[in-house]
């Protein structure tokens, strides 16, 4: 979701949200194949993005992703990171 939320509401495709989910998630000790981290994000994105108060919603143009701002989970997990950044 930080891939998305640092994106704003313009969104990403969904190669550049792979590739940065992949780079966030690789390690040195812990090596992980693309080729699987493409295919666990799409499903995650494709599925969750059909329903109405999802997390993630399709964008207009083919094959990209944004944040759902509408959504009430959202904004409460903004909500709490919100004040969670102003106690720091």
């Amino acid at each position: 979701m930080v891939v998305l939320r640092e994106a704003g509401t313009n969104g990403l495709p969904l190669k550049r949200i792979v590739r940065n989910v992949f780079n966030i998630a690789n390690s040195f000790f812990y090596q992980l194949n693309e080729e699987d981290v493409y295919t666990d994000v799409a499903a995650y994105l494709r599925t969750n993005s059909r329903k109405r108060g999802a997390l993630v919603k399709k964008m207009d143009k083919r094959g990209w992703y944004s944040i759902n701002y509408s959504s009430i989970q959202v904004q409460q997990l903004l909500f709490d990171f919100g004040n969670q950044e102003e106690s720091v």
